[in-house]
């Protein structure tokens, strides 16, 4: 009893107990990729920081099959009289009878486990391979799911070396984070030995096993870039290979600072969560991330590929013009009363994956200078040493302004009145709501008169009260409001026609990139409005699609239109447009074209159609990591039974994508779109018993965004009560 009451004081805590902390990691992996499991040896070189009979690190999923600690000085061996796996808190107990000394040790672990199928952990994906299906074994750590595959203090702080060693079968390549040192064969099994890393945290360690061709280039540095793609399809690589080696090129010359690995690989996998993962010197893709294909890529995908370099090696492309499109997702959540700061107070792994949204990528997405990453390079580091190195070279104290944007939530709106010959501005919290913010910012503003060279620079840091915009300025702006939603559809019709006539359908050889991105987005937006010409001639053209794959009159960047255009012209009685894309989809075997026909695939106004495209979307036919697309382009007919939709499958649905990334793309694409303050108070009723701690904060967001559109409607409609709108 005493020894279980022991045991319990270690299970809802925010942090692991710092009885010891791990310095190297030394892990021997052996997946059997024929019937999808695993197992593995990890010696784990520690420090004990205090007499303890207790080690408590992070496993979850794992069959703990074998338990040795050894002592470095004495080499006595200790065997735990008890190990418990705590699958709620993620965490293994092992108990000693005797008290371990402070001192170096080495802890080894045997375990097994079962390569899973929910894009997290060590898991499985599969592929093919000369019309034989076949597994591939992937990682994907962050945040917290480095315990899935081995025991492990899973805390970014708690830094370390990794030495992996993997067996595999002869034909298949592995790769991990650093180069291949060794392999010795035996019989149809190779043991692949890498390099030990530098120090780095758990969840950037990465494995990767399968079949694969691969490319390859140096940077001036002599660094070698790998692209490692589906066999068969290393053209597709050539293009972000030449990216990449461009872009290291261009991030040594500008921090001047050398890339710190002997190697960089890139590798693409047909099934991972998020776009891509920043392991180091093993990152990895999702096909559609890496791959480049001249006949099925769009402009704006080849654009995608290369974003990280873009602005520099790519001017032509203009992407400072395009900032905006990429701040507002951050700045949209963060007007919403449940948004958060970027940095953020962890208090249980299982919020962890909560944070990483568009607030943390899109609003915080500049925080690297050399001399910062040469200074802390393999360590730690806060916050508030990147301010403090900022200071010290700039000579200006940027710590409390920089602390005003990133330890609270949020962002000011500043108003600006002329009074005689001064300008008066005052900020305060906007909130998507109406209501009025408690936050308070430090702002740099900058005054230009003419030209740019004529300019005062201050900080706005006082806290002053909001001040209503005039009357009747905000008489013109409800005036302006259309009365119905076909008015404001024909209001953006009439917007983007003229630049559609200019483009036309067709591709132009020879045209600037930003035409051909420009064509894609406006011809899908006249079909998403219902442009009855349009319609006609994507309908037109799709039918030369379907009587010829290689047809000119529908190019890469149109395509979508045509298939918005299908779909929005589908029904129960008129199901042939639909069963043709069904058709494309099965056929295909790019992963943008399945892309493209997935983003459609629920844009039907007719119900029926759209129950349909949300169950092919959850079947065995759609990859997990694809639902993405589909979810995201549901028509604003189909919102209500999809809601439904997801009300009856939700266990299901839970069940299969587990508590983590993917799920909550379920909560904001389906709940988030609705348009009342009964449907919320719905959503509040549904979730109250089944909210798991990895979707509450996109809940309360996807919630409050509907009783904001709500409102919104509601005061529109005080002013014009025989209005309607969406």
């Amino acid at each position: 009893m005493e020894q279980k009451q022991n045991i319990e004081q270690f299970k809802g805590q925010t942090r692991l107990p710092k009885f010891a902390t791990p310095d190297r990691y030394d892990l021997h992996l052996k997946p059997d990729l024929s019937v999808c499991t695993f197992s593995g040896t990890i010696c784990i070189n520690l420090r004990i920081i205090e007499p303890t009979k207790f080690i408590v690190l992070n496993a979850l999923e794992l069959n703990i099959q074998g338990v040795l600690f050894t002592n470095s000085q004495n080499q006595q061996q200790y065997h735990p009289c008890d190990v418990v796996l705590d699958e709620d808190d993620k965490i293994l107990v092992l108990v000693f009878e005797e008290t371990l000394d402070v001192g170096d040790g080495t802890l080894r672990i045997d375990f097994s486990g079962i390569l899973n199928e929910h894009l997290r952990g060590f898991y499985r994906c599969s592929y093919m391979d000369e019309e034989e299906k076949k597994n591939m074994a992937v990682t994907q750590f962050e945040a917290v799911d480095a315990r899935r595959c081995f025991p492990c203090w899973d805390e970014p702080a708690l830094k370390a070396t990794f030495k992996t060693t993997i067996d595999v079968r002869l034909e298949l390549t592995a790769l991990s984070n650093m180069p291949i040192i060794d392999e010795k064969l035996n019989g149809d099994v190779k043991t692949v030995y890498f390099e030990e890393s530098p120090l780095m945290s758990t969840y950037l360690v990465a494995v990767v096993i399968g079949l694969f061709d691969h490319i390859e280039d140096t940077t001036a540095d002599g660094v070698k870039v790998r692209m490692y793609c589906p066999l068969g399809q290393s053209n597709k690589g050539k293009y972000a290979l030449s990216i990449a080696v461009k872009a290291l090129d261009l991030f040594t010359k500008y921090f001047s600072m050398p890339y710190p690995l002997p190697k960089l690989d890139m590798v693409a996998v047909p099934e991972f969560s998020g776009g891509a993962m920043e392991n180091y010197g093993l990152i990895i893709y999702r096909e559609i991330e890496l791959l480049y294909d001249d006949l099925q890529s769009t402009a704006a995908r080849k654009q995608r590929i290369s974003y990280m370099a873009t602005d520099s090696l790519f001017p032509e492309w203009k992407i400072w013009t395009q900032f905006l499109q990429q701040t507002n997702g951050g700045l949209c959540i963060d007007a919403l009363e449940g948004s958060h700061p970027i940095e953020v107070e962890i208090h249980h792994a299982r919020s962890v994956s909560e944070i990483f949204d568009a607030i943390s990528y899109k609003k915080g997405s500049a925080k690297a200078l050399s001399s910062y990453m040469e200074k802390y390079a393999w360590k730690n580091a806060k916050t508030e040493d990147l301010w403090s190195m900022l200071s010290a070279e700039s000579g200006v104290q940027v710590n409390s302004m920089m602390d005003s944007w990133t330890k609270q939530k949020g962002h000011p709106v500043i108003s600006v009145k002329s009074d005689d010959h001064f300008l008066e501005f005052e900020q305060s919290q906007f909130l998507s709501s109406g209501l009025h913010g408690e936050g308070k910012w430090i702002v740099p503003i900058t005054l230009a008169l003419g030209s740019y060279n004529r300019r005062k620079n201050f900080l706005l840091e006082s806290k002053v009260e909001r001040v209503d915009v005039c009357y009747s300025v905000l008489e013109m702006l409800i005036d302006a409001i259309p009365a119905s939603v076909n008015e404001l559809r024909t209001f953006f019709i009439n917007l983007l026609l003229f630049s559609s006539e200019k483009l036309g359908w067709e591709s132009v050889l020879g045209e600037i990139h930003l035409n051909a991105l420009l064509r894609g987005e406006i011809y899908t937006a006249l079909a998403t409005f219902g442009h009855d010409k349009t319609h006609r001639e994507a309908m037109q053209r799709f039918q030369s699609l379907l009587n010829d794959r290689t047809t000119t009159l529908l190019s890469t960047d149109t395509k979508k239109a045509a298939y918005i255009a299908i779909m929005r012209n589908a029904s129960s009685r008129n199901r042939s447009g639909f069963e043709s894309l069904l058709k494309i989809l099965r056929e295909a075997d790019a992963v943008h074209e399945k892309e493209r026909v997935l983003g459609c695939i629920a844009s039907c106004p007719d119900p029926d159609i759209v129950l349909e495209g949300l169950n092919l979307l959850v079947s065995d036919e759609v990859r997990d990591q694809d639902i993405i697309y589909g979810l995201n382009g549901i028509s604003l007919e189909g919102r209500k039974i999809a809601w439904k939709w997801l009300k009856k499958n939700w266990e299901q649905i839970l069940n299969k994508y587990g508590d983590g990334l993917l799920i909550t793309h379920f909560i904001r694409d389906i709940i988030s779109r609705r348009i009342s303050n009964e449907k919320a108070d719905e959503v509040e009723e549904f979730f109250a018993t089944r909210a798991t701690p990895g979707i509450a904060m996109n809940l309360k967001q996807s919630i409050e965004q509907v009783r904001i559109k709500a409102r919104w409607v509601q005061n529109m409609g005080s002013k014009h009560k025989a209005r309607k709108f969406p």
